[in-house]
């Protein structure tokens, strides 16, 4: 429509062949008249396709803002709902603990942390297992192949800093290990009370 606005002023003091000014005329008024809500009947084929178009590019762009303004993002493709979701739970301990409440950790935190990743309708079940390192020689070598010590600056009162290391444990090396000893079914695995209970 711009295009057909500036082609029209630049006929204004200048002189053109008439008829192509008249269609460029009528073409404009056509474009202007444009009803986005009804399928208005035109003889003109081109016009036809160029209001197609422009209908196609336009919906086609109020489609991707939709996805990603009004609703959100979701990506194509089937989805599968599990209506109860299983949390296996390993705890590996360096001496022998009988219950698993006697392990410095706080079940319910844990539950509520991983409950707060589902949809309302879904029921999470958790199985908490412990291992003992003592117990199984290739999990202890795991262990410490996986422990890790860095240097971190700690700030103190004064304004310096100090260094401290911290240790830590290489996930990606233990879960490797958890599957492999899994598969080969010589995972030493103590099960906690109720070895698989609802949250509530």
């Amino acid at each position: 429509m711009r295009d057909l606005k500036n082609e029209l002023q630049s006929f204004e003091g200048e002189e053109y062949d008439e008829s192509h000014k008249a269609k460029a005329i009528e073409t404009l008024k056509r474009m202007e008249s444009w009803n986005l809500f009804s399928d208005t009947h035109e003889e003109f084929q081109n016009y036809t396709v160029a209001r197609d178009s422009f209908l196609s590019h336009l919906g086609a762009t109020l489609w991707g803002s939709m996805r990603h303004i009004i609703s959100p993002s979701v990506s194509d493709g089937a989805f599968h709902y599990y209506e109860k979701i299983s949390f296996q739970l390993f705890f590996m301990t360096q001496e022998k603990v009988r219950h698993i409440k006697q392990l410095p950790v706080d079940m319910n935190a844990i539950k509520d942390g991983l409950s707060s990743l589902m949809v309302p309708s879904q029921k999470p079940m958790f199985s908490p297992h412990m291992l003992p390192l003592s117990d199984d020689p290739d999990l202890a070598m795991a262990f410490s192949v996986a422990r890790r010590a860095a240097a971190v600056p700690l700030l103190l009162v004064n304004g310096t800093y100090r260094k401290t290391i911290r240790t830590y444990l290489d996930s990606s090396i233990l879960q490797y290990q958890l599957q492999r000893l899994n598969k080969h079914g010589s995972l030493k695995v103590l099960s906690g009370e109720g070895s698989s209970f609802t949250s509530s």
